[in-house]
């Protein structure tokens, strides 16, 4: 798992966004301007809202808008594949990406919610470990 979800979501969209962007430029005019400005607008609604949460002091705010515009893509990103605008591998590239973008927003968001700025404390099964202090070693006389 990475420790910092957040790197690692903003990084994912940038590329996504690098991506897409020739692919929706090959799409037919009538859909450029509709359903390839859907997903161009979303992008950047992505980046937009995980950049806010990276800079602020509320980050669950933004998040959930990430998360709410990550899921609007997958089913843009499905009609665009179901339409032929997009082939079954770019489709099926798109989809994981979008998965993996979503998978890092949600841990960002609960660390958000556990009022942790990174998720960097070491965990067993879900939970926090308490490290343990090492005590000075007993001279003994």
């Amino acid at each position: 798992m990475n420790t910092h979800p957040e790197l690692e979501v903003i990084t994912r969209t940038y590329d996504l966004i690098a991506w897409f962007l020739p692919t929706l430029s090959k799409m037919p005019k009538p859909y450029r301007f509709s359903a390839g400005a859907r997903v161009e607008n979303l992008l950047f609604e992505t980046l937009d809202n995980l950049l806010e949460a990276k800079y602020s002091r509320d980050k669950q705010a933004p998040l959930r808008r990430a998360n709410l515009c990550i899921e609007k893509l997958r089913f843009t990103a499905r009609l665009c594949s179901d339409l032929r605008l997009i082939t079954l591998k770019q489709y099926e590239f798109a989809a994981r990406q979008l998965d993996a973008m979503g998978k890092s927003a949600g841990a960002w968001l609960a660390c958000a919610a556990r009022g942790r700025e990174k998720a960097d404390e070491p965990r067993v099964a879900g939970r926090v470990v308490e490290q343990q202090r090492q005590q000075p070693a007993r001279v003994q006389p």
